[in-house]
């Protein structure tokens, strides 16, 4: 952005927030922590078991400037996106009272999730950042089953920050005792470094310089009672990954 441009900032994040002021942008920021332009207030689970109104699947519900704002998608990352999405809309002059209504509508991409050849698979390579893996990587904590499977593809667009933040999850998936991850190409490399430094070993963090490797390996290592996540965007190809799992292993395998 030019210095006369606008930018919607996460004021929770004190490298956003660092290099907007560095480049000397005007911004709106929003937020949960942090003092800001939108701020979510009362965040409330809803849906079955909470005692809140819902509509029979698991959402959320905030407050912002006063406005309640109802999700029909769980978790706190999503209230960031919504926030987001309303302070954006103010730059066009869509009020935040429209906005939280046509957000109540929203339907996500959801995670695909398949059963085949004794093996559940998970099927989210639709995007992919730290906070959708963060997110993603407690739906495989809770699979039953056997081995918890995590294949993961580079997280595109981070820039300066691409190690740090790849590092960052591979901690995370060592801490969440998922039992595998296998990272595919590029910064996915520093992942799978910083997983085995948080005790995950050789055999149980690997990294594959690309698809064609791992799908090898892939064939001779998931058996029943695996469940596996393939998480990342289609530009890294990890669609392609998800694909070899369902037509080449588990449809050989029923």
């Amino acid at each position: 952005l030019p210095p006369s441009g606008r930018g919607v900032v996460n004021a929770d994040s004190p490298a956003v927030l660092q290099t907007a002021e560095k480049i000397g942008i005007n911004t709106i920021t929003f937020g949960i922590e942090s003092e800001c332009d939108f701020r979510a207030t009362e965040i409330r689970a809803t849906g079955p078991g909470t005692g809140e109104r819902g509509t029979g699947q698991t959402g959320t519900v905030f407050k912002a400037r006063g406005i309640e704002v109802r999700l029909k998608i769980p978790g706190r990352h999503n209230v960031y996106n919504a926030l987001a999405a309303i302070a954006t809309g103010t730059l066009f002059d869509v009020d935040p009272v429209e906005a939280a209504g046509v957000l109540e509508d929203f339907e996500p991409v959801r995670i695909k999730v398949e059963a085949g050849g004794g093996m559940t698979l998970m099927d989210d390579t639709y995007n992919a950042n730290p906070d959708s893996v963060r997110a993603v990587l407690s739906v495989l904590e809770s699979a039953p089953g056997g081995r918890r499977i995590f294949i993961m593809g580079e997280m595109l667009e981070l820039g300066d920050f691409s190690v740090e933040l790849h590092r960052e999850i591979g901690a995370e998936v060592a801490a969440a005792g998922v039992d595998c991850l296998l990272g595919v190409g590029g910064a996915v490399w520093e992942a799978v470094d910083a997983a085995r430094q948080a005790g995950m070993s050789g055999d149980e963090a690997r990294f594959f310089a690309d698809r064609e490797t791992l799908h090898a390996f892939l064939g001779r290592f998931l058996g029943p009672g695996d469940a596996v996540l393939v998480k990342g965007s289609r530009a890294t190809g990890m669609d392609e990954v998800a694909d070899f799992i369902r037509n080449d292993l588990m449809a050989r395998r029923r």
